[in-house]
């Protein structure tokens, strides 16, 4: 009879959040206002005793909870109930074990930090440009120029303003 010996503890190969969990500008920008975060949570050989109290957040959203679901050498994993602020998934070190009995993996494994971002952006200032101004001073909004140019500044970076955003009222 031929006997095997395993004294290699798992690892984790790869915890990935989802591209569908990603809301931001890509699908891998790493920022969302998601809910619910699905996470891809890879080990190099078939594993148990995957639980919900092996996972934890490094970053600073809190009241996160975990659910973790899967089998074999592939799980996926639940963030949800998070603050805005960041997440840093975390798997504990000797979170699962092999079919040997080694546990793993030796040290506590993170993805990438995801930023939640619920806030939407807002306008702090919409100030017409001086070349605009044809009034006494470059500064008093009063002119006759047919086009006028305004500068707007955002509380954080947008895309997709447009001139059907804007109307005269």
């Amino acid at each position: 009879m031929l006997f095997r010996s395993d004294r290699t503890a798992p690892s984790v190969t790869s915890i990935a959040l989802q591209a569908g969990s990603d809301t931001g500008t890509s699908s891998s920008d790493g920022i969302t206002n998601a809910t619910t975060l699905t996470y891809d949570l890879v080990f190099s050989e078939s594993v148990t005793g995957v639980a919900s109290g092996d996972f934890g957040n490094g970053g600073t959203a809190t009241g996160c909870t975990f659910t973790p679901s899967g089998s074999g050498s592939t799980y996926t994993v639940s963030v949800g109930s998070c603050s805005a602020g960041t997440v840093i998934l975390t798997f504990a070190a000797n979170g699962a074990t092999d079919t040997a009995g080694n546990t793993g993996p030796t040290s506590q494994a993170s993805a990438t930090t995801v930023t939640i971002d619920r806030t939407g952006p807002i306008v702090t200032t919409i100030a017409l440009q001086s070349g605009s101004d044809t009034g006494t001073s470059s500064s008093d909004g009063i002119t006759n120029a047919t086009t006028l140019t305004y500068d707007l500044v955002f509380s954080e970076s947008v895309t997709g303003v447009a001139s059907g955003d804007f109307g005269n009222g």
